[in-house]
């Protein structure tokens, strides 16, 4: 289970999550959560690991190679949309249209080259 904590624990930080963001999202107490990173937890719940992978938006099968802690270019995509789901409508528009702008920059620079 050591391996699993490490690469919840390890994932976590790379999405710039707190410990506290992360047991609130995944319906659990901050205590909870720090013993299933530091692997003093030795089970947890199917449905606590569901949650977790819910929050940092990638699939289940991420938690099957414990030593795989890349993300694919789709779970980053997914991670990438969940937060973006998350944000109110002013700030959608504003991302969307900061992402029509840099296409623009984008193709204007390699019609350059």
């Amino acid at each position: 289970m050591e391996s699993l904590s490490k690469k919840i624990k390890e994932t976590r930080k790379k999405k710039k999550l707190t410990l506290e963001r992360l047991a609130k999202a995944v319906g659990s107490s901050k205590s909870y959560m720090w013993q299933v990173e530091n692997a003093h937890k030795n089970n947890p719940s199917f449905d606590i690991v569901v949650k977790i992978a819910k929050v940092f938006g990638v699939p289940l099968d991420y938690f099957a190679n414990p030593h795989d802690t890349q993300l694919s270019t789709d779970d980053k995509n997914n991670y990438f949309l969940s937060r973006f789901n998350e944000l109110d409508d002013d700030s959608k528009e504003l991302i969307e249209n900061l992402i029509e702008h840099l296409i623009k920059i984008n193709k204007k620079n390699i019609d350059q080259r």
